[in-house]
């Protein structure tokens, strides 16, 4: 028999779809060819390999065990074609991007990359990722323009966007007072006034007023870097402090609702530029 490279590659990419519709008429509907011309193909394929490939019925069409063979074989093919394209794709990005450096802050490291990481590296083994600094609102769209990070996750209290870049909400953060049940036992709601024979742990927030805020409202006070300073001495039972509800969840704490006090919210956003396609797909990984 003659090397299959000499006939058709299209008469045996038809003879992939026949033999899985099971079905000439079904199979033309599906690549979109007369029925007709489809049956001369298939025609012209058995005359070439010298073998008959389908036997009819009413049914449909029935392979031969020759047919079973090259279907076998031929579908082989067809994925190991659909992976060396996924492949090729895969290798293109990584050459744009040898080194992909991920700008973010060592609390949203802690909630967003660490619980994620595994299935990162699963995705994209041949990347070398590197965590950089985090980089401040202000300045997300120079820092990503000037290659200081191709990702930057950030948390931030308006609704940040920038034509110049693309952005993914990956989660609105809805924040909550919250203590460890093992030292303290409060009430769902409380007002200012209840909470202040309490350490309040608060995080300084660059350029908002936050921590001023609560400085004064509140009779004593922790300020704290990062949320993750703030998680780490409300499990110790140093205090109470802010926290996003899914995080309290995650570790077994209780939160209450504090009457007098205003409404917090963040957003918690992947910020890269548009035409960074392994950017945007890294993002789809970040999760909380």
């Amino acid at each position: 028999m003659e090397n299959i490279n000499n006939y058709n590659l299209n008469y045996i990419k038809y003879f992939v779809n026949v033999a899985k519709h099971g079905s000439i008429s079904k199979s033309a509907r599906s690549l979109q060819i007369s029925q007709s011309a489809l049956s001369q193909a298939m025609k012209n394929l058995e005359e070439e390999l010298e073998v008959k490939l389908f036997n009819r019925n009413t049914r449909g069409i029935v392979l031969t065990e020759e047919g079973k063979i090259l279907y076998e074989k031929a579908l082989q093919g067809v994925n190991a074609l659909k992976q060396a394209v996924i492949e090729t794709k895969k290798n293109a990005l990584l050459e744009a991007n040898s080194t992909f450096k991920i700008a973010i802050s060592k609390s949203c490291f802690n909630f967003c990359i660490t619980e994620n990481i595994n299935e990162i590296v699963k995705n994209f083994p041949q990347i070398n990722f590197e965590f950089v600094e985090r980089i401040r609102e202000p300045e997300i769209v120079k820092g990503l323009q000037n290659n200081q990070a191709n990702l930057a996750v950030l948390k931030t209290s308006t609704d940040f966007y920038s034509k110049e870049i693309e952005n993914k909400l990956i989660k609105k953060l809805h924040y909550k007072m919250a203590y460890n049940p093992q030292f303290f036992n409060l009430k769902d709601k409380m007002t200012i006034e209840e909470l202040n024979k309490f350490i309040i742990l608060i995080k300084r927030r660059d350029g908002r007023r936050d921590s001023s805020w609560m400085q004064y409202s509140f009779a004593s006070t922790m300020t704290c870097g990062d949320d993750s300073t703030v998680l780490s001495l409300i499990k110790e039972g140093v205090g109470i402090g802010l926290l996003p509800q899914e995080i309290a969840n995650k570790f077994h704490l209780k939160t209450v609702e504090v009457i007098d006090f205003p409404k917090v919210e963040r957003n918690l956003m992947a910020c890269y530029n548009s035409s960074d396609k392994l950017a945007k797909q890294i993002a789809k990984f970040i999760k909380i």
